[in-house]
């Protein structure tokens, strides 16, 4: 992982003659006046004299007075330029730049990062379709990332633990991927130790790694190391980690690194390796006609050989052939070599097709003719792709900001059923106890009613008891009673 670039540039002063009216390019200046105007940041990520879909951005949105109007209480604009032509730059101006390219983990451009006045951001977008007043829209759905960003983490302020991890996720998850490891990688850091297992960390973390792999390769390739480049792919492969898309891409380095050295055979075995890994999928897919460049590489490479049996006429002639010879050498070496987009797609450059019409003569060049009308074709298709891709990354980055609020409102939801379910508990536990206690009572009850019975029982046959001595008693009273009476009589007598 990256460590955290410190974007805090001084108020240098300087500034770009490239920038239109209204553009800031001193990064420093325009955070400042960001907190002062209580505006967030709008940063172009640009490549002003040779980007055609950053040209295109500027002229269909960014030069309309539409959009001016529409940014003015909203952003500060920051112009971040990598031309080819740095006429007019200073030295502290490329070097601010390369600096917020690395922050920002720019990988392409035009990239627009909208982000809050301290320089954080919480979206990305590029060029879109529509014009000044669709991309209007499309900010405005953007800056509401904003509002979930800072909920996500005021909330993580507010508790600790798996909760804390919780909340720090959500709040990652909304904001550009390549920026966790600079310019969030304090909050990035502390997930990762309360929750490593975290989808989040590990999808950030091999990214990391795939980036770090891809700029391996590209200093290779830019240095012409072919040797070292098939050498580190091997290295790679060796390890047995990787599988699917990942495996296919570093097989399709080593593919490169063989056409490179002109290994056409060995390029052919690792075509097919990259089809057996996954037919079905892109990298398959383009293996499959991949084969078929090949094919045409190496008849190229038998027509120049045989080029070479041919007797010169005279000097210059021949100086001639041999300078049609290292052009074709060097364009299978270097411009015809199959190149790995980002999408993964290999393909071939127009004009490398287009310079096989400078064939010697006695060459048969209508075969030829067909490959750069068959490669012209790809190119429009290509093109047409892209546009098509830009209309799907546009609703696909729709339907993502819907699905993090969506996401957000569930998880407030979940919160408030997690409450409600903890209350329920409480209930439970508290009528579970009353049961208890009542089956306690019922036996209590139910031991006396039994005791009170026999004591019933009990009173009820003494009563009869009694009833008997009492009838007795009586009849004895009576019996007396007469005696009584005889007596008395007796005495009279």
């Amino acid at each position: 992982m990256k460590t955290l670039i410190a974007i805090s540039i001084g108020a240098l002063g300087f500034s770009s003659a490239r920038a239109a009216p209204g553009w800031e390019t001193d990064f420093a200046a325009a955070r400042k006046q960001a907190r002062e105007q209580k505006k967030d940041l709008l940063i172009d990520f640009t490549g002003s004299d040779w980007c055609g879909w950053c040209k295109r951005l500027k002229e269909e949105v960014f030069d309309h007075q539409e959009f001016r109007e529409g940014v003015q209480d909203r952003y500060v604009l920051v112009e971040v330029d990598f031309p080819r032509d740095k006429t007019g730059m200073s030295e502290a101006l490329l070097k601010q730049n390369e600096e917020l390219k690395e922050a920002f983990g720019i990988r392409g451009y035009p990239t627009i990062m909208l982000a809050d006045a301290r320089g954080r951001p919480y979206a990305q977008t590029g060029y879109q379709r529509g014009g000044a007043g669709a991309y209007l829209k499309h900010l405005e759905e953007k800056q509401n990332n904003r509002a979930l960003r800072d909920e996500a983490l005021g909330e993580a302020g507010k508790v600790s633990g798996e909760n804390r991890a919780k909340h720090l996720e959500a709040a990652l998850a909304i904001v550009p991927r390549a920026t966790l490891g600079t310019l969030y990688r304090k909050e990035f850091d502390e997930l990762a130790s309360l929750h490593a297992e975290s989808e989040l960390i590990a999808s950030t973390r091999a990214e990391e790694a795939g980036r770090a792999q891809r700029e391996a390769f590209r200093k290779f390739f830019t240095g012409k190391d072919y040797t070292g480049a098939l050498a580190y792919a091997e290295e790679i492969l060796a390890q047995g980690e990787l599988v699917g898309e990942s495996r296919q891409q570093v097989l399709h380095y080593k593919l490169n690194a063989c056409l490179a050295q002109r290994s056409f055979d060995e390029a052919l075995a690792v075509a097919e390796e990259i089809r057996k890994v996954d037919p079905g999928n892109r990298f398959g897919q383009g293996a499959e006609r991949v084969r078929t460049y090949i094919e045409k590489l190496k008849e190229q490479d038998r027509q120049r050989q045989r080029l070479d049996g041919i007797p010169k006429v005279d000097e210059e002639q021949g100086k001639g052939r041999e300078k049609k010879r290292d052009r074709k050498g060097s364009a299978l070496a270097e411009v015809e070599m199959l190149l790995v987009t980002v999408e993964g797609e290999p393909q071939l450059t127009e004009g490398s097709t287009a310079g096989e019409e400078n064939k010697k003569k006695g060459t048969d060049v209508i075969p030829l003719r067909k490959s750069l009308a068959g490669t012209r074709r790809e190119l429009a298709a290509v093109k047409s792709k892209i546009e098509a891709d830009h209309e799907l990354w546009t609703r696909v980055e729709r339907e993502i900001a819907m699905s993090r609020k969506r996401m957000a409102e569930l998880e407030t939801a979940l919160a408030g059923e997690r409450a409600n379910l903890t209350k329920l508990r409480e209930s439970r536990a508290r009528i579970e106890r009353e049961h208890n206690g009542d089956h306690d009572r019922e036996k209590e009850l139910a031991a006396r009613l039994t005791s009170d019975e026999k004591a019933l029982v009990d009173f009820e046959s003494k009563q009869d008891k009694i009833s008997g001595i009492e009838k007795k008693a009586a009849e004895l009273r009576l019996q007396a009673e007469e005696l009584r009476k005889r007596a008395e009589e007796l005495r009279e007598e």
